[in-house]
């Protein structure tokens, strides 16, 4: 990217994000501005999603088995989100036996993050 669009970009999301601080919400109900994730972070959640979530939930988060997952940033908390992917709810298992706390963490991430 170009250094004059780099800059502009930086430019409107400091207006962005000045403007929903100012009203106190969020533009069209997406997760919070401050709920940020490494790269790393979210490349390990879309790859644990993939291999381990889609077959339920979609790939593109939309349901199938399992609920949809869109907006659930907007839903529920991150601790919260852990929780049911830890421990499982109604018919989705407990997944703290089948992934690391880093999978959790990272498929939580990204769920967040992509599916606004």
């Amino acid at each position: 990217m170009s250094g004059w669009r780099r800059s502009v970009g930086i430019a409107v999301a400091g207006c962005v994000a000045w403007a929903l601080a100012s009203c106190g919400g969020d533009a069209a109900g997406l997760p919070p501005l401050d709920e940020d994730y490494p790269p790393e972070m979210l490349q390990l959640g879309g790859e644990v999603y993939d291999d381990t979530c889609s077959q339920c939930h979609g790939r593109n988060g939309k349901g199938n088995v399992g609920p949809s997952l869109v907006g659930i940033g907007d839903r529920m908390t991150f601790d919260e989100h852990i929780a049911i992917i830890q421990s499982g709810k109604g018919q989705m298992p407990a997944m703290s036996g089948t992934l690391t706390q880093e999978e959790i963490d990272a498929v939580a991430a990204f769920e967040r993050i992509t599916f606004r």
